[in-house]
């Protein structure tokens, strides 16, 4: 073998070595590459569950927070807010209802029988379904009107100091409802009432 072929052969031989240490470091890479994105795959589903896990957590702290948890301040809060909410619809209720009794009055002016009845059928209406409304919301109308006086009856009498404590008395006309919660003894507003004595007719007879 002359010198010559000696050298190419060499070469060849290197050529063939550089290409095998291309081939490791390139199968290296793909191997680091694959390694890196299976790192940053498991790094994000490890980051998903534990931002799932976080809101989950945040939710049922959420979900379970009691009153009894919850700051005095913000109870109270809660509690005022609620209860003026009942107080401003009970005044709305009693508004409503004296200008039903107001319309009622009106109506039964009228001379027209055709409009008369048109207009009571109205208010009848309006009565039916603004009762619907408020039992909805917790409120309950009361009108006292004809039943005997007492005073457990949450009322106030206007004329009371008008009669004896020995009168047996009545609730001969309402001026403005007693506004209460559903379902509760809590009065949210007193009516306003003109009382009278139950025998008056006899005592005028005699």
């Amino acid at each position: 073998m002359n010198e010559n072929e000696i050298v190419n052969e060499n070469v060849a031989v290197q050529n063939d070595e550089a290409g095998q240490a291309r081939d490791i470091v390139q199968d290296d890479g793909n191997v680091q590459d694959d390694e890196c994105v299976q790192e940053h795959s498991d790094a994000s589903d490890t980051g998903l569950k534990a931002e799932a896990a976080d809101v989950h957590a945040e939710a049922a702290h959420t979900d379970g927070v009691h009153a009894e948890d919850m700051p005095a301040e913000a109870v109270h809060a809660n509690y005022v807010q609620a209860e003026d909410f009942y107080l401003e619809l009970a005044d709305y209720a009693a508004e409503g209802w004296r200008l039903c009794q107001y319309t009622k009055a009106l109506v039964g002016k009228v001379l027209n029988p055709q409009i008369q009845k048109r207009g009571m059928n109205q208010v009848k209406r309006f009565d039916k379904h603004s009762a619907a409304s408020l039992e909805k919301l917790g409120i309950e109308v009361l009108d006292f009107a004809g039943e005997v006086y007492n005073t457990g009856l949450p009322v106030y009498p206007i004329n009371l100091e008008d009669f004896e404590a020995e009168d047996q008395l009545r609730v001969e006309v309402t001026l403005e409802p007693t506004i209460k919660k559903l379902n509760s003894a809590e009065i949210l507003k007193k009516g306003s009432v003109v009382v009278g004595r139950i025998n008056n007719e006899v005592l005028c007879g005699h």
